[in-house]
């Protein structure tokens, strides 16, 4: 089964970051850990509000100044669009109130569970006191931030491998696997 993460389109937004190179680092890190290269993707992302997230997410990207950081938020939303989950509108238009986004978030968690919903720290610093469930993007470089989220990611270690069973019926969905023999390659 995929997570499904929700996430305040003001992730994306610079002027809610005063560290840049802290912000570019945590959105490298979201990218790569959501959308690896040589592996399936683990995830989906929860387009909000009937759909509208994607279109506001990418107006704020569309935003940035720093190139460097607009590339990599844009390689983002690029690769959620092909794994997004569209989740019925459930509160007010939540415009550009990101506050109102994350309410929205968890509403539609409430209404069907998603994996973790994910805030810049202001956000995150409003509504945590009104869900424990809302994750700030600071955490995603701690090291227990993933922990039990990206099931489809199998770890690379001996005694972690899947039944034979379930190693085949994960293949059917694209999910790799550790191979059967030390001989091949570790991932099909």
């Amino acid at each position: 089964m995929l997570a499904e993460f929700a996430f305040t389109p003001s992730i994306f937004d610079e002027s809610v970051h005063p560290d840049r190179d802290v912000w570019i680092e945590q959105i490298r890190e979201l990218g790569s850990t959501l959308f690896p290269r040589t592996a399936a993707w683990p995830v989906m992302i929860s387009n909000l509000y009937s759909g509208s997230w994607y279109h506001t997410a990418l107006a704020i990207v569309k935003a940035i100044n720093d190139p460097r950081v607009r590339v990599l938020c844009e390689h983002i939303l690029k690769n959620a669009a092909s794994s997004l989950v569209l989740r019925p509108a459930l509160g007010d238009w939540p415009g550009d109130d990101s506050v109102v986004w994350g309410r929205e978030a968890i509403a539609s968690h409430q209404a069907e569970q998603m994996d973790r919903i994910l805030a810049c720290k202001p956000v995150h610093l409003v509504l945590s006191r009104e869900c424990k469930f809302i994750s700030c993007i600071d955490e995603v470089q701690d090291s227990g931030f993933w922990g039990g989220y990206l099931i489809g990611v199998v770890p690379k270690h001996e005694n972690c491998r899947p039944s034979p069973e379930l190693a085949e019926a994960l293949r059917t969905f694209g999910v790799f696997v550790p191979c059967d023999t030390p001989r091949q390659r570790w991932y099909r």
